[in-house]
């Protein structure tokens, strides 16, 4: 975000052990302040090096959670059964679970599934393949004809996208975008920010500047060395077109892929488009 450092965010869920001793412990907690914070002293003092931590955030006061967290023991100055015991004394801890590693190779948090959002609804995490047979693969089997099927297939959940910001409590597309942008830096697919008005009527085009977007890095990556913003381009036009009921067209003017600094996207209404 602006003025702040930003750094990789690993998925918690799954680890490679590299030589290392790593267990799983998967608890059952009460949601109140200062558990986490026992736990932590439990696993410090025991000599572990936490690697990640789950938990759900949709669990209210009060009510129990399971939490997850993935240890390095290499250097551990307990056994682990003296270490259950020590979190099973926890007066809010109901339970606790060793997870071993599942093959010598990966521990799989086995609790957390499916991924959801603050909303419940489900999201899937996609690898960089599955990102290059999108961007990349459309593009070469079916040319352009690929590209306006991202784009537009971005336009459909655009619109639905509007659906879910109005209930957050977006009123115009000023505040839609801004939580569009918040949304796609969460789940990581860009870091983007608005230059200028959102006033359609402007004289000047309502311009969105990305970074890091996901499409123009990979196609940076394999050799496509021209402006790939297709699918979020289209989501934003499906966004704008929903917020206002204009019909708008979203140009990508400069691109990462092209060898510019940054991508930066052009709003404009069709003059008579219905």
């Amino acid at each position: 975000m602006e003025g702040m450092e930003t750094m990789y965010m690993t998925m918690p869920n799954i680890q490679y052990t590299r030589s290392r001793k790593l267990i799983g412990l998967h608890l059952v907690a009460r949601n109140v302040p200062g558990v986490i914070a026992e736990v932590a002293g439990v696993l410090g003092r025991a000599n572990l090096n936490v690697i990640s931590l789950n938990m759900s955030s949709l669990a209210g006061w009060g009510e129990h959670v399971p939490v997850y967290i993935a240890v390095d023991a290499s250097n551990a100055s307990f056994t682990v059964e003296e270490i259950v015991g020590k979190l099973q004394a926890i007066e809010e801890v109901r339970e606790v679970r060793v997870v071993k590693p599942q093959t010598p190779q990966v521990l799989v948090d086995p609790a957390s599934f499916p991924i959801i959002d603050p909303e419940g609804s489900r999201l899937m995490i996609l690898s960089e393949h599955a990102m290059k047979a999108m961007v990349v693969d459309l593009r070469r089997r079916f040319g352009t004809g690929g590209l306006a099927f991202l784009y537009h297939q971005g336009m459909v959940q655009g619109e639905i996208l509007a659906e879910k910001y109005a209930r957050l409590g977006a009123r115009n597309l000023e505040e839609a975008l801004k939580l569009h942008l918040l949304h796609m830096f969460a789940y990581g697919r860009y870091y983007g920010r608005i230059v200028g008005s959102t006033n359609l009527t402007d004289e000047a085009p309502v311009t969105i500047v990305i970074q890091h977007s996901w499409e123009c890095e990979t196609a940076r990556k394999y050799g496509v060395g021209e402006a790939s913003n297709h699918f979020e381009r289209g989501v934003i036009a499906g966004l704008v077109r929903a917020y206002t009921g204009e019909r708008v067209v979203v140009e990508e003017t400069e691109c990462i892929a092209s060898s510019d600094e940054s991508c930066k996207l052009i709003i404009k209404s069709i003059e008579g488009a219905p």
